[in-house]
Formats: C-alpha cells, sequence, structure tokens
C-alpha cells in the first residue's frame, strides 16, 4: 500500500520529469528540420566541436564529408561531442566507410543525450518500431518511435543517406544502442 508520504515524494519528481519527456519530445520532434534543412558545410557547422572531433572529421574523403550533415541547435549548448565512424572491413584506415556516428551531450543541469548516426552505404533498416511518421521538407517520410526513456527518429536523405536520432534523458540511466 502506497503511504501519503511516499506518494507526494513520487509526486515531487514527476513535474520535473514530465518537463523533461516534453522538451525531449519536442527536441527530437524538429531536431531533424533544423540541420538537414540547412545543409550547410559540414567544416562550418563543426567549427564549435572540440579539436579532435574536428581533426578526425577532417580525416574523412571530401565526397563522404559533403555526405553528411549535423545538427545547429540543440536544447542546450552541448556540454561535450564525439565523433566515430566505421569502416569496411573493420577498421581498415584504407577501407570503405560505411557509417559516421556522432554522439552529443548536454550538462549536468540539462541531462540530455543525443546520438546520430549516418549510414553512408545503402542499407536496409528492418525489425524498426515505428509509432508515427512525418513527412519532411524534401519529400521524405521519417519514422519516429517513442518511449518513455527515449525518442527515436530515422529517415533516408535524397541522397539515400539513412540517418537515425535517438534522444535521452540522461537522468534516466538509460543505455542508448543504435540501429
Amino acid at each position: 500500500m502506497v503511504t501519503a508520504a511516499k506518494q507526494k515524494e513520487k509526486n515531487k519528481h514527476l513535474v520535473p520529469r514530465l518537463i523533461t519527456i516534453v522538451l525531449i519530445m519536442g527536441f527530437a520532434s524538429v531536431m531533424y528540420l533544423l540541420f538537414i534543412s540547412q545543409n550547410q558545410d559540414l567544416e562550418q557547422t563543426t567549427a564549435d566541436y572540440p579539436t579532435e572531433v574536428r581533426e578526425k572529421i577532417a580525416e574523412l574523403p571530401e565526397e563522404i564529408q559533403e555526405k553528411i550533415n549535423v545538427p545547429t541547435e540543440f536544447p542546450t549548448e552541448p556540454e561535450n561531442v564525439q565523433f566515430s565512424y566505421n569502416t569496411e572491413p573493420y577498421n581498415d584506415p584504407k577501407g570503405k566507410i560505411t557509417d559516421a556516428t556522432f554522439t552529443y551531450f548536454g550538462d549536468e543541469e540539462a541531462a540530455w543525450q543525443a546520438h546520430l548516426r549516418i549510414v553512408l552505404s545503402n542499407v536496409t533498416v528492418v525489425n524498426e518500431k515505428i509509432d508515427d511518421t512525418l513527412v519532411l521538407d524534401n519529400g521524405s517520410t521519417a519514422k519516429i518511435s517513442d518511449s518513455e526513456d527515449f525518442k527515436e527518429i530515422s529517415w533516408y536523405d535524397d541522397k539515400n543517406i539513412y540517418y537515425n536520432l535517438i534522444f535521452a534523458d540522461i537522468e534516466k540511466n538509460i543505455l542508448l544502442m543504435m540501429c
């Protein structure tokens, strides 16, 4: 049986969590509009990223860099940004670059985390959980998956590049998995 004190303590945390969830849902719903429609130069949009991230991006061939779009707006300024990419064969520096992943972290107060995976080669994604769809400005259809802990949006751009964005509240200690 739930006592009045326990219920009051539970309710005390409910409003901040609801506000966080609303912010997360709003952020994820418009995130793709804020950077996919921009189509700015990658060097320009990553100018404020950490030096090691910019250096790693610079390792990519020009034709790969031209395919990558990244967020330009966040709920708060990211405290940290990480970047990695994979090759085929795996970890072969001369191999074909298959995908790139950006991970963004909000500060302790904002407590959000976003993972953007960009698949640069032809891919067909199966077993996606789809709660809703949204038609993007370029006519592409974005698939939206919503859960209590995170929001996921995925779509193909007009160059058949697959984007997968997962946004979560890290106060919930969520382990994010990329599809």
